[in-house]
């Protein structure tokens, strides 16, 4: 209820500290707390709050558009990352829901945020464009992973 009334000015300072929390050159991977608490926030913002959200569309589209990604590449990190060093059971499983559970946020913004997928893709490819080139520059594999997985999908879905 905040950001809906809340002037522009503080809309912005929080809406940016969430999608830098969510920067790859800062994070350390894409399923870290952060980036799993921006999809929540930003997911529950677009349900009940999408006209203070669209000012914001250039900024968290990109985000969400690359963010929702799963690619086989990073099934396979994650699952040698969490699965092998503790069969699979305890923190490794719950690091794998939150990240599913990330994703799933994520997709979820973007199918309530982007109408129709291409037409939004080309509208904001420039943008995704630019978040891709930064989190195929991640030190993190899984980063780059979903950055290049993203990349491949806006060439797919607007050539």
């Amino acid at each position: 209820a905040a950001l809906s009334v809340a002037p522009k000015g503080r809309r912005a300072a929080f809406v940016d500290r969430l999608v830098a929390a969510c920067d790859p050159a800062t994070s350390d991977d894409a399923t870290s707390d952060a980036d799993t608490a921006a999809a929540l926030v930003f997911r529950e913002l677009s349900r009940g709050f999408a006209d203070a959200l669209s000012d914001f569309h250039s900024e968290v589209l990109p985000l969400a558009f690359v963010r929702k990604q799963e690619s086989s590449a990073s099934k396979r990190s994650e699952k040698e990352k969490h699965g092998s060093t503790n069969g699979g059971s305890g923190s490794g499983s719950s690091a794998s829901s939150a990240s599913e559970k990330a994703r799933t946020a994520w997709s979820e913004l973007w199918s309530e945020l982007a109408g129709a997928e291409s037409a939004t893709v080309r509208v904001h490819a420039q943008e995704i464009c630019a978040f891709c080139d930064k989190c195929m520059q991640s030190a993190s594999w899984l980063t780059k992973a979903q950055g290049a997985a993203a990349l491949a999908d806006a060439a797919s879905l607007a050539p």
